[in-house]
């Protein structure tokens, strides 16, 4: 399940009759006006993702409403027997909910998504201050043009029977408030494409990179005076089991490796040059008082020493013997 899933899923679960379907819980975070959300960086991932900075309670169903099936002496059943129905659509809900709060949940028929356009301003939204696209963790980006879609269609009930500029004509006559929204929309969605088709090319030549022979690539490689050709096998194998390969080219990704070893390394354990380095970054957190995050400083110390991403593992150990429970005292 995706963390936008996970996310949507505990909005339900928790405030049903607030958020009774996906895009309502997707409308509170993107489009919210003061809703406490905010883009922050995801140590894991290294990407932003949406949050309030509160952890939910874990639950696993939806708080019914007591039914009184009584009748009145006009023989007419108690006002609270239509709760019965919203005791029912919660039980499907909730019986369903992995599926429910997933994109994948679909009907033609009774649906309860919001039926009228979100009334957002300008600025005062998680869209307008988002970072780059690239920047966005790949389920928050998909799961904001979800939304927007749905936006947009909202607005614009003509369709592919208009274009845009003949709906936004459209709804200076009809719905002048629509118009600045309609644009923002739009203006996502041209950014949107532009980032899909550069990603889609990127990948495109990275496959075409994965069908020249490795021996033809080792031959143009800048790294041939100082690796073997076994060596940059070696390398390349464990370059597309990580998920650098997202990010960087092999060659780029070998001179990191590189130049971290000659640097940092010896017989494979990170050195006291490093120790030496990372312990005036901790230094220079603690006086700023700014990286007191056993995530946080372990991202910053890789950063500004430049760490590849093989040695992380070994930059958090001395994160958490040399920096959490011991410069910063805690």
């Amino acid at each position: 399940m995706d963390i936008v899933t996970q996310h949507v899923k505990s909005s339900i679960l928790n405030h049903f009759t607030l958020f009774p379907s996906r895009l309502h819980v997707l409308r509170e975070v993107i489009l919210g006006n003061g809703t406490g959300y905010q883009w922050v960086k995801d140590p894991e991932t290294e990407t932003y993702i949406l949050s309030d900075g509160f952890e939910r309670e874990n639950v696993t169903s939806i708080k019914k409403e007591e039914v009184d099936n009584s009748f009145d002496i006009k023989g007419k059943h108690h006002p609270s027997t239509g709760d019965a129905f919203y005791n029912h659509v919660a039980s499907f809900v909730e019986e369903n909910i992995d599926v429910y709060a997933s994109s994948a949940f679909y009907t033609v028929t009774l649906n309860l998504n919001p039926k009228k356009p979100c009334d957002f301003s300008r600025g005062y939204n998680r869209l307008c201050d988002a970072p780059d696209l690239g920047l966005i963790h790949p389920d928050w980006l998909e799961a904001i043009n979800e939304l927007v879609d749905f936006e947009l269609k909202l607005r614009n009930p003509w369709g592919g029977n208009v274009t845009e500029t003949q709906a936004i004509d459209l709804l200076v006559r009809d719905h002048r408030a629509w118009v600045d929204q309609y644009k923002l929309l739009l203006r996502f969605k041209e950014k949107y494409s532009q980032y899909k088709a550069a990603d889609i090319e990127k990948s495109k030549q990275i496959i075409q990179s994965f069908g020249t022979p490795i021996e033809q690539k080792y031959e143009k490689s800048a790294h041939r005076s100082v690796i073997t050709l076994d060596e940059y096998r070696e390398y390349r194998e464990v370059y597309l089991d990580s998920s650098d390969v997202i990010h960087y080219e092999l060659d780029h990704w070998i001179k990191w490796l590189l130049d971290t070893e000659s640097k940092y390394v010896d017989n494979g354990r990170l050195n006291a040059t490093f120790v030496a380095d990372a312990t005036e970054v901790l230094n220079k957190s603690r006086l700023l008082n700014r990286f007191n995050q056993f995530a946080t400083m372990n991202n910053e110390i890789s950063r500004a020493l430049e760490i590849h991403s093989l040695y992380r593992s070994q930059v958090q150990a001395f994160v958490n013997d040399y920096g959490m429970n011991g410069l910063l005292g805690y």
